[in-house]
């Protein structure tokens, strides 16, 4: 049977990140015999394995939540951006696309009532789907690691950067021609922040899942 004094000692140190071969150093400095030491030492056998906890599971209902979620970022952002497009297009003068015709006019106004609507109905259920998921996570951290939230999440991300990327490449093709004109910029500013912004924010949810451990 080891001496508990001397058992105490050793799994304090052990504790602390001390090696057993310095332990058993110091003890035999302080004249410990190596039969009082080593039964402190011994591997502890016949140790019932208790089996480990179940793997958190969530129902679809969390899933089919984050689709609703991402569907509507989706809509209100595009949305968004074809507001600011067309606040562009109507108030700066554009010599390269000349004077609008009815035509044109009737079709930007029917798009900018399907922007608005679409922010009106769509923007309502992403505020409340997303304080729900949020809620959700800081109950139970452990539902970052459901697959179609992570699924969604770098989607939007690939999805964003390309959008991004294009309308970079875009702006430059334009101007390599030639083409550019006064609303070039703040299109590009448009099409450029609100995708950004969408990416960050995800950027650093998976930021979070990566720090969270589970």
């Amino acid at each position: 049977m080891p001496n508990s004094d001397l058992m105490n000692y050793v799994q304090n140190l052990q504790k602390q990140g001390v090696a057993d071969d310095t332990i058993r150093q110091e003890l035999i400095k302080s004249g410990w015999s190596a039969t009082d030491i080593d039964p402190v030492f011994l591997p502890v056998t016949n140790v019932q394995i208790l089996p480990p906890p179940p793997l958190p599971r969530f129902g679809m209902w969390v899933s089919f939540e984050y689709v609703l979620l991402f569907i509507t970022l989706w809509i209100w952002s595009v949305a968004l951006g074809g507001i600011f497009n067309f606040a562009i297009d109507k108030h700066i003068p554009d010599a390269v696309a000349g004077n609008p015709n009815y035509f044109s006019l009737y079709s930007s106004s029917m798009l900018l009532q399907g922007y608005l609507a679409a922010i009106l109905v769509s923007y309502p259920f992403f505020m409340v789907l997303f304080l729900a998921v949020k809620d959700q996570i800081e109950k139970n951290p452990a539902i970052r690691n459901v697959k179609t939230r992570k699924f969604l999440i770098y989607l939007t991300m690939v999805v964003n950067f390309i959008y991004m990327l294009s309308q970079l490449i875009a702006t430059i093709y334009g101007y390599l021609g030639a083409n550019a004109s006064s609303r070039t910029i703040p299109h590009l500013i448009v099409n450029l922040v609100i995708p950004g912004i969408i990416c960050l924010y995800l950027l650093k949810e998976v930021r979070e899942d990566r720090i969270t451990k589970i």
